[in-house]
């Protein structure tokens, strides 16, 4: 094996990494997505969750674009 491929072998890893981290990250902005709105709904009524499902979409799409 020569150093190209294990410098290719070390990259894809550091990438596939990367790609671990914004999956999970995208997770815990889902799971709060669905906390706030819940705490909304109870606190302010209806109307509240999407203005917190609009704040987490634009946070995952933050993430996303990295």
């Amino acid at each position: 094996m020569s150093a190209a491929d294990l410098w290719t072998l070390d990259t894809s890893h550091l990438l596939s990494a990367a790609n671990a981290a914004r999956v999970a990250g995208v997770a815990v902005a889902l799971w709060l997505a669905g906390a706030m709105g819940r705490a909304a709904r109870r606190a302010f009524g209806p109307g509240t969750a999407v203005v917190s499902g609009l704040l987490v979409a634009l946070v995952v799409g933050l993430i996303l674009r990295g």
